[in-house]
């Protein structure tokens, strides 16, 4: 540690990434939400689900992880993206389908949504992804009309129904016979998944793997997430 940062850290102590909480100088977590990070078998998949070979994803919506996730929506904080493409790119190692992916892809945002918070977080995970497990990073073939996405409150059919009607296919294609990557920040019902998943399909993607940072269960969902 330099100098420089040693009086950067006296002038701005360092934070936890999810929680905000004072932590050491080296560290992206505080000691309490590390215990709480997901561990070598701890990540979660469900086999053809939402149109997709498999979903995995890191942790549930909850706790720490939800305060990170909903700091990084909506208000700006950009802190916890490597720790959350840290855990996605740990879930893919450990599934054992990295050798048999072509390319990584992401859920889009409406454009002025993206254009007022100045990212798409999807997409920043996917760039993480992408540069992390040596895939190439497909842009475009996915997009979204701008219709508004903050509709956490509306029940499932509403959202099947948004769902339905703001994805489509984006101006670029995808080569024939892909194995692709499908992220997103967060599951809930899994229509944006399985919408995005059957476009990707319908323009010659072979297999669609999704896979997601945090994940909402559902109590109706007959086929229960194991851990990889």
């Amino acid at each position: 540690m330099t100098l420089r940062d040693v009086i950067r850290n006296l002038l701005y102590p360092p934070r936890c990434r999810l929680c905000g909480a004072l932590c050491g100088w080296e560290e992206q977590v505080c000691p309490a939400c590390r215990e709480q990070l997901p561990q070598a078998g701890d990540f979660f998949r469900e086999p053809e689900v939402f149109g997709c070979r498999e979903l995995l994803w890191c942790a549930r919506y909850e706790g720490v992880f939800r305060r990170g996730m909903e700091q990084l929506k909506f208000e700006g904080v950009r802190e916890s993206l490597p720790l959350f493409g840290g855990m996605l790119a740990a879930a893919v190692r450990q599934s054992g389908l990295l050798p048999g992916l072509t390319a990584v892809t992401y859920v889009p945002m409406p454009p002025e949504r993206e254009r007022h918070r100045g990212y798409n977080q999807s997409r920043l995970l996917a760039e993480q992804l992408a540069k992390e497990l040596g895939l190439p990073l497909r842009e475009g073939v996915l997009a979204r009309d701008g219709r508004a996405t903050a509709h956490a409150a509306e029940g499932r059919t509403a959202r099947i129904a948004l769902a339905q009607e703001s994805y489509r296919a984006g101006s670029r294609r995808l080569p024939p016979g892909e194995h692709i990557l499908l992220i997103d920040d967060i599951i809930t019902t899994g229509a944006t998944i399985e919408k995005c998943a059957g476009l990707l399909k319908a323009q010659g993607a072979g297999t669609v793997t999704a896979a997601a940072v945090l994940r909402t269960p559902r109590p109706e969902e007959k086929k229960p997430a194991e851990k990889l």
